[in-house]
């Protein structure tokens, strides 16, 4: 008897189906691992391929420590022994600009990281070339010495200047104090300059060499400043004898212009303004314009602005200063404008009390000030007498001067009554002074009475019933 072993409810047909399905799996994973391996070997196949066709350099590049180039650019064939297979991309590499090259005479070092980023730049990629790179890479900049050698070969020239460098080109004799235009400075402004090459003689006299400071002040050269300039302009300092005090200074030639010029040209320009009036105009500058330093040569002032300003008012004129046709400064002048009166002046003190006389004043033109009100004629001083004391010079005023009285006190007067047809005269004593028109106390002699009355003229009082 045959005993079942299967799984409780599950019948005999069904246990088929399922070997028949692990079977199906087990035939796929087989099939998978199958192309896996495959994969693996066309991978190892290919990898084996590159491998034995990976290419060489394309070309070496032998960079050296130590270049020296023309400038102003550096490229990559003045610095480095390139070799390669394709001439044309040799010839490239050697074309291809690198950096800028330092100033004549000065040295300056490269970096490799640098130098391939420029590569990148013309699309050629620094991997495929081969690099021979010392520890340091610098690049000096040629110097240029004294004139040109033309055609000749270069034995013949490295003989010429192996001969010429035993003697100097130009001697340079720089002085220790120096005046001169501006607005650069020259070699040949601040040195003497000797040399057989007169070519190179002028050329060194025309060099700048700095600026020049301001008109009128000065600064100092220092000798190294002056050697750079010269390199910069292809000479090589080395090349010239330097005779050099301890200090050079230099000044740049000047004028001055005063403030009182620069008022004066301002005040004819505002009569001009004013033709017949200008002698009855007063100007003056509300602050006193600065002095002018000016460069040196031909000086021509001239000034803008309100030339017809109106009396008792405040202007700015602007005053320019051109030297030599050219425009150097410019500054605005503020004044006052008033106009001028003929007014009467004491021409000597006055004490008060003291009658006038022609002699004692004088007309003058004076600018008035509000609330002034000055005599102007010789009539308004005519008998009468000064208020206070009066100093030589002052302006005279209406207030200033008084009629004298008339009657004084303790006079005798003649009293005069008039009224009703009837008129009277008596002697009386003034008890108080009067002028002209003002009423006083009189005692009557007569009768001892006092009574008022006013003076008419003088020793006269008049007194009514």
């Amino acid at each position: 008897m045959t005993t079942d072993h299967r799984p409780h409810g599950i019948t005999r047909n069904q246990s088929s189906v399922v070997s028949d399905q692990w079977a199906a799996i087990g035939f796929t994973l087989s099939v998978v691992g199958l192309v896996f391996l495959i994969a693996g070997a066309r991978a190892a196949v290919s990898a084996e391929v590159k491998d034995t066709h990976v290419p060489g350099p394309r070309a070496v590049v032998s960079l050296r420590a130590e270049s020296t180039v023309p400038g102003p650019a550096i490229r990559l064939g003045e610095i480095a022994d390139i070799q390669g297979t394709d001439p044309a991309l040799a010839e490239r590499l050697r074309s291809i600009e690198i950096g800028q090259a330092p100033l004549p005479g000065l040295r300056s070092a490269l970096n490799l990281l640098s130098l391939k980023a420029r590569l990148r730049l013309q699309e050629i990629d620094p991997s495929t070339l081969r690099w021979n790179v010392p520890s340091s890479l610098s690049v000096t900049t040629a110097l240029a010495r004294g004139g040109g050698t033309g055609g000749t070969a270069p034995a013949e020239r490295a003989g010429a200047n192996d001969r010429r460098a035993a003697e100097p080109l130009a001697a340079v004799s720089l002085r220790a104090e120096s005046t001169l235009p501006g607005p650069a400075i020259r070699l040949g402004e601040v040195a003497d300059i000797q040399g057989t090459d007169q070519a190179l003689t002028d050329r060194l006299h025309g060099i700048e060499v700095g600026r020049a400071p301001l008109p009128g002040l000065s600064r100092t050269l220092d000798l190294p400043y002056i050697k750079a300039r010269l390199r910069l302009e292809q000479i090589d300092p080395s090349s010239l004898t330097w005779d050099v005090p301890s200090r050079v200074s230099v000044t740049t030639a000047s004028q001055r212009v005063t403030g009182e010029k620069l008022l004066a040209v301002v005040r004819e320009h505002i009569q001009a303004g004013h033709s017949g009036d200008a002698v009855r105009l007063s100007i003056h500058p509300t602050t006193q314009p600065p002095d002018l330093v000016l460069p040196a040569g031909a000086l021509e002032l001239k000034a803008r602005g309100r030339g017809a300003a109106e009396p008792t008012t405040v202007s700015s004129v602007m005053v320019e200063a051109w030297v030599d046709g050219a425009l150097a400064r410019a500054v605005s002048v503020p004044v006052r404008v008033s106009q001028l009166f003929e007014v009467l002046i004491a021409a000597q003190p006055v004490t008060r009390h003291a009658l006038l006389g022609p002699e004692d004043v004088r007309l003058e033109r004076r600018e008035l000030s509000p609330g002034q009100d000055p005599l102007k004629d010789l009539g308004a001083i005519m008998g009468r007498r000064a208020v206070r004391n009066i100093s030589a010079g002052e302006l005279l005023q209406a207030g200033m001067l008084e009629l004298p009285p008339l009657v004084r006190r303790g006079d005798i007067v003649l009293l005069i009554a008039q009224g009703r047809g009837l008129r009277a005269v008596a002697q009386g004593e003034a008890r108080e002074e009067g002028k002209a028109g003002q009423v006083v106390r009189v005692r009557n002699l007569s009768s001892g009475r006092e009574v008022y009355g006013q003076v008419e003229a003088e020793g006269a009082v008049r007194v009514s019933f």
